[in-house]
């Protein structure tokens, strides 16, 4: 029934919808929810849902469920909604819309008195429905036209201007996503071959269209990945493609695959011979081929004859097992029946031939020592002749890289292996001196002949020559008894090792071998000789607190060896080493070096690589790496002296990379460097990854343990003293007098105790470099021979790397001339990565007890950061990058005045110090003191008191050149200073 809107008292009464009300959401293709809020309670919303075509009705005919043209609205699409309470949302269900299709949404909300919300006409809310889904059509796509290597797919969708892609990959690939397969990519992100990837355009919604593919492989599996897309680029799948698998059709009879194969002679007189095939056969009449008929298929005959065999199949494999031993050294016959696969294709009837072998393990015809032979020498090489060539067990080739594998000694010594071009021979060469009065086992295991007769375990049992053993308990005499292990007998092999003291050899040795063990070291007198008629060996430990060994050879004291070597370890090949040969001869190739070896080339500032047979320069240092120690062979160097030059040029700034000539350590202090060479050098600490600096002017060192001793094996760099001009060159003589009797990679820190320094540290981690800041003779407050510019790391990100700033230049060692009054040194930083940084001071020598010693971080702000370095010990701060910054930090050292009593002139106490736009100011004993600023055209940029005892700090704006006027009781300053950004 329908009833009038005669209720109605108020239009557009105080009631309100909360905004945003009334809604229509959950939208689907067919339903829909309505919901209103109000901000009163106790009231209904009536509400008929109509198409938006449709005219609109009026405030009573929404009342009444009615349309523009009082027809009832169905039930389906209208109704009311009952408010309880204020401000609550309160929803109904529409049902049975159209997809695809726009509707309009009227209400009307009254209390219990009939009052509306509404004054003229119904609240309205449009809406659509979504649309019907995009889909393939029932059995699409799919994939007709199989053939052996090609195919059509095929695709039909229900939206028009719509469109599919597709890839085909073999289904072992991996599946690509929806988007590889619209870039024709497979799962890799690689692109599909045109011949397998297509696309279908479907220009009608419910047509049917294709694409051909080929370039497939017959007998194959293959997946075709389709993804579809509407006219607006929405993919039909939700999230992975559609996939169709076909298999293209055999059109190929099976592949046979003989064992042995035909043709091949020394097979083994057990062999098992099989028949694999490709594919499942079956016989040519289409019955299966099983263990009751396949004896029919094959016959293996000798001298014309049957072999009496079992022959059976398992999957795609005939297997025919010979009941019996083959004949050795004889022709065997085996023949196949035709069969077939499952496609119809049939095989030839197959003959193939073969020839047995010999049934004996290889041997050793002679071993070098003999088994169970005693006395043998500690450097000698092993050698094992076989009767017959080898392999190994798995049937491949040994070579001198693999050969490792095969072979295990006990006790455990590292050793090269090699084996000659015939196969015959393995010499295995210890890589240092086997210990003395030993016994030794060398295992070769699983080891066989062609005819794969394996030699599963052969052992060498041989025991080495009791030795001379220095343990150096007692003193460096060579005759006293305590100083070697059991009973000394002349004429034994010697063997060094390290102990307290070191061997001087008084008088002419002969011996087989002399080994001068890591850390160890032996002194040759003048006139006396060491003949060692196999091997001289210095050897070499990783490990800084041990070293290397090392030779000294006084006057005209000698060594003479059938071989010399000198080890130098290698530890890691990621890093470079700076190294330099010991003996006269070397080349990479013969060092045993595996990697790079390049010289510094100083005509044009780059690294230069050299080959492998290039002579290694006395007295030259080169930068390696390799994947194994090196070890120098040849005559040691014993020359009077060595020099090496270096230049300054255009493209170097006097750069040079020297090397230690000697087979120990040379002192520094000892070297001529009076030919245009600077008094300092700098050595690569690899694991560090920075540089050991030392300045011989101050007697002073920076990073590196060793302050003026210059490892053996060793290089280092050197700089030209003067380059004022480009050309100019200068010349390191290396002497004999300045080796040293020293074994250590890193020596013990000599002291400098007559010197005033600070040494700070910048510190990530556990990674730290540091800087030297001193008052030493002759320095000056500008740079001098006592300052040593700054090596920068170039591989390690990790660093803090600090210097100070004179003159322009970067210094890692920087001296002054004293310490009065106040004295404001810039320093700088470089850090190759961002985190957390330390400014470290480890240590202060010499330095006046009532020395304040700050840091100030001036970062780009007026708040500066002071820290008390005495006090702290440290200054922490952080870095969002890596960077390079000369401009933040300021080490201030302020010393009061030291009054002597003597009537002499007053030196001014006042410091003034530039830094970006900041001016520092330090008054440390004046009272009183004002100060004024004032640009070059006389204007007063600033006029203030100044505070004694601290440093003033002043903001100055604009660049430029400014006077200072500072006014006291004690005296009036005046300076000009420059104020660059």
């Amino acid at each position: 029934m329908t009833l009038a809107l005669m209720m109605v008292t108020v239009v557009g009464w105080g009631a309100l919808y909360i905004i945003g009300f009334p809604q229509v959401n959950t939208i689907t293709q067919t339903t829909a929810v309505v919901s209103v809020k109000t901000d009163a309670g106790n009231q209904t919303s009536a509400y008929v849902v109509l198409l938006s075509n449709s005219p609109a009705p009026s405030l009573e005919q929404v009342f009444n469920h009615l349309d523009a043209n009082d027809n009832a609205v169905p039930s389906n699409l209208c109704g009311d909604i009952n408010i309880i309470n204020a401000k609550t949302t309160y929803t109904a269900g529409i049902t049975g819309l159209t997809p695809n299709t726009s509707y309009t949404a009227y209400f009307v909300t009254y209390d219990t008195e009939g009052n509306t919300i509404e004054t003229t006409t119904p609240r309205s809310k449009t809406f659509t429905t979504q649309n019907i889904p995009f889909n393939y059509l029932a059995t699409y796509p799919n994939i007709q036209d199989i053939l052996d290597i090609s195919a059509t797919a095929y695709s039909s969708l229900n939206y028009d201007n719509s469109s599919t892609r597709f890839v085909v990959l073999t289904t072992t690939e991996a599946a690509p996503s929806l988007e590889q397969v619209w870039s024709g990519l497979d799962a890799s992100g690689n692109a599909v071959s045109t011949s397998r990837k297509g696309t279908i355009i479907i220009d009608l919604a419910n047509s049917t269209n294709s694409a051909f593919f080929d370039n497939l492989t017959e007998n194959t599996s293959y997946n075709v990945y389709f993804a579809s897309k509407d006219q607006a680029g929405n993919f039909l799948e939700s999230s992975t493609p559609t996939i169709v698998t076909f298999t293209t059709i055999d059109q190929t009879k099976p592949t046979i695959t003989f064992t042995p194969i035909n043709g091949v002679k020394d097979v083994p007189i057990n062999q098992i011979i099989t028949i694999a095939f490709n594919e499942p056969i079956r016989n040519i009449d289409n019955t299966p081929i099983d263990n009751s008929n396949v004896t029919s298929l094959v016959a293996l005959k000798m001298d014309g004859n049957i072999v009496a065999s079992s022959v059976e199949i398992s999957g795609n494999t005939i297997t025919i097992t010979p009941s019996s031993l083959l004949t050795e050294g004889k022709e065997y016959q085996l023949t196949l029946q035709p069969i077939e696969d499952y496609s119809n294709n049939a095989t030839e009837l197959t003959t193939i031939i073969f020839e047995t072998n010999d049934t004996s393990a290889p041997f050793w015809l002679t071993t070098t020592p003999t088994n169970n032979s005693v006395s043998n020498s500690i450097t000698a090489n092993i050698i094992l002749n076989y009767n017959e060539a080898i392999r190994n067990a798995n049937d491949s080739e040994i070579t001198s890289t693999t050969l490792h594998n095969s072979i295990s000694t006990s006790p455990t010594f590292g050793f090269t292996a090699s084996i000659d071009g015939t196969k015959k021979t393995i010499t295995i060469t210890p890589k240092i001196a086997l210990e003395p009065n030993t016994t030794y086992t060398i295992t070769v295991t699983n080891i066989e002949d062609k005819y794969n007769n394996l030699k599963a375990t052969d052992d060498l049992v041989f025991k080495t020559a009791e030795c001379n053993v220095w343990n150096g308990n007692t003193s460096s005499d060579w005759n006293t008894a305590s100083n070697w292990n059991g009973t000394y007998s002349a004429g034994k092999s010697i063997i060094i090792e390290k102990g307290e003291f070191n061997p001087v050899i008084n008088t002419n040795y002969d011996c087989a071998n002399v080994v001068v063990k890591p850390g160890a070291g032996l002194n040759i007198p003048n006139g006396v000789t060491v003949n060692a008629s196999q091997e001289f060996q210095l050897q070499s430990s990783n490990d800084p607190q041990i070293g290397n060994a090392y030779l000294y050879l006084d006057g005209t004291g000698m060594i003479s060896a059938g071989k010399n070597k000198i080890y130098q370890s290698i530890s890691n090949n990621t890093y470079w080493y700076t190294v330099s040969s010991p003996v006269s001869g070397a080349t990479p190739s013969n060092i045993n070096s595996t990697g790079g070896f390049q010289y510094w080339r100083d005509t044009d500032g780059t690294w230069q690589t050299i080959s492998n047979t290039a002579t290694l320069t006395q007295g030259q240092g080169y930068r390696s790496y390799s994947y194994t120690d090196y070890v120098f062979s040849g005559a040691i160097n014993n020359d009077p002296s060595y020099t090496f030059t270096a230049n300054y040029n255009s493209k170097n700034a006097g750069w040079g990379l020297a090397g230690n000539p000697y087979p120990c350590a040379i002192n520094w202090n000892a070297l001529d460097t009076t030919m245009n060479i600077k008094n300092q050098f700098h050595i690569w600490l690899n694991f560090e990854k920075k540089y050991g600096s030392y300045n011989g002017t101050i007697g002073t060192n920076l990073n590196s343990k060793n302050p003026n001793y210059i490892p053996s094996n060793h290089a280092f760099w050197v700089r030209v003293y003067d380059i004022s001009t480009v050309g100019n060159s200068g010349t390191l003589t290396i002497p004999k007098t300045a080796r040293v009797q020293s074994n250590s990679t890193y020596l013990k820190t000599t002291s400098t105790n007559e010197l005033q320094y600070l040494r700070l540290s910048g510190i990530k981690g556990d990674n730290k470099d540091e800087m030297v800041v001193g008052i030493f003779n002759n320095s000056s407050d500008n740079f001098d021979d006592t300052d040593t510019e700054k090596w920068f790391a170039t591989k390690n990100t990790e660093l803090l790397e600090l210097y100070t700033i004179t003159n322009d230049k970067k210094l890692t060692i920087s001296g002054y001339e004293n310490l009065d009054g106040c004295k404001i040194i810039p320093v700088g930083f470089k850090a190759g990565s961002k985190g957390t940084f330390k400014i470290n001071l480890d240590e202060i020598v010499n330095i006046p007890e009532d020395t304040k010693i700050e840091l100030y971080d001036i970062g780009d702000s007026n708040n500066e950061i002071r820290t008390d370095l005495k006090s702290v010990g440290s200054y922490s701060f952080v870095l969002n990058e890596a960077t390079t910054n000369d401009n933040r930090f300021l080490l201030v050292l302020e010393t009061p005045n030291q009054s002597n009593n003597v009537s002499e002139p007053k030196k001014t106490q006042i410091k003034l110090h530039s830094q970006q736009s900041k001016l520092y100011v330090s008054t440390p004993e004046l009272t009183n003191p004002t100060i004024q600023i004032l640009n070059t055209k006389g204007q007063i940029i600033n006029q203030s008191q100044l505070t004694t005892g601290t440093i003033n700090i002043f903001d100055l704006k604009e660049n430029g050149i400014y006077i200072v006027k500072i006014n006291s009781l004690e005296e009036n300053y005046q300076e000009k200073v420059l104020i660059s950004k």
